[in-house]
């Protein structure tokens, strides 16, 4: 028995040394473990600090470069505003009538809002000139009498200033020439402004566009377009190709979407030509374009018809009195 117990007690002892190895074996793979984890974040860490340092590197240097790019163009600056040059160079011309910028240098057109820059016009750069345009016709004041509007001329002239610049050699020379495009009332009228001894001289290009400007734009023309396009309608005897044109004049003046016309052009047509139209109108398919096409293709077909109608008729007045006559006789 006493045998026994002992033997018990020695197989207890085994047990619990195998227990102890086991639980001493897992706590060594748990460290190495840790410690192949804590390697593996200190390596991400440097790996990411040399990332950031990189790209510090790289701000730097673009902060170096843009210091040196923006002292360049201070350096250029100054260099330009201090230069003895008494007259102004035509790339430095800055337009600045209402509508413009003078900050920007450049000229937008008071009534199609078009801008344009001096790389827009000539080629400086290269050493050669721009091909040579028209000019604008004289411009005398009165749209009554005139064979072009204000509007018309001053394009014209803004064609002919942004285009062929480098045709000047300086503002004064593209003033003068603004100037000799004036004549009659226009002339008269500007000449006072142009004396030494006048408070309000106008002495750059700027401030002669702005004169010009203020003189002779119609600042009601849109309201009068606009009347006018409410009263439009196309008569009998028009043909649709000059009613077309009309429309899409003063829809232009004023300012009309073009999403728009479709529906104003039908509601603007000839009876008989919206009766012809109506499928067309319906269609969503048809836009603006295709359906004047087609309304023209109805209106020609129209006028002939009427042309036909009336030959008959004239032809038919003509032998009926033919043969009147001739039973008189008899």
């Amino acid at each position: 028995m006493e045998n026994l117990r002992l033997w018990v007690f020695h197989i207890q002892n085994l047990r619990a040394e195998e227990a102890k190895e086991t639980e001493d074996r897992n706590a060594g793979e748990g460290e190495a473990a840790q410690d192949a984890l804590i390697e593996e974040i200190e390596q991400r860490d440097r790996i990411i600090a040399e990332k950031d340092q990189q790209i510090r590197d790289l701000l730097e240097e673009n902060r170096v470069l843009s210091k040196k790019i923006l002292d360049t163009a201070s350096e250029a600056t100054v260099t330009a505003a201090t230069a003895p040059n008494p007259r102004t160079p035509v790339g430095q011309v800055r337009f600045a009538a209402p509508g413009m910028s003078p900050a920007s240098g450049r000229l937008r057109s008071p009534f199609t809002g078009r801008v344009a820059s001096a790389s827009d016009a000539g080629l400086l750069s290269s050493g050669r000139r721009s091909a040579k345009i028209d000019g604008p016709p004289t411009w005398d004041g009165d749209a009554t009498t005139s064979k072009i509007s204000f509007e018309g001329w001053y394009r014209a002239l803004e064609n002919k200033l942004l285009v062929n610049k480098d045709h000047f050699d300086d503002e004064e020379a593209m003033k003068s020439y603004v100037e000799n495009r004036l004549t009659g009332d226009a002339l008269d009228s500007l000449l006072p402004f142009l004396a030494d001894d006048h408070p309000d001289k106008i002495t750059t290009l700027e401030e002669l566009l702005q004169w010009l400007q203020h003189e002779y734009v119609d600042q009601t023309a849109k309201q009068k377009a606009r009347k006018d396009y409410e009263k439009l309608q196309m008569k009998p005897s028009d043909t649709l190709q000059g009613f077309k044109n009309d429309f899409v004049r003063l829809a232009g003046r004023t300012k009309k979407a073009k999403a728009d016309w479709k529906d104003d052009f039908n509601d603007k047509l000839t009876v008989q030509l919206r009766d012809q139209m109506t499928i067309a109108f319906v269609n969503p398919d048809v836009d603006f374009n295709n359906f004047v096409s087609l309304a023209m293709q109805h209106d020609i077909q129209n006028k002939q018809n009427y042309e036909r109608r009336q030959a008959a008729k004239s032809t038919g007045t003509t032998t009926g009195g033919s043969s009147s006559r001739t039973r008189i006789r008899q």
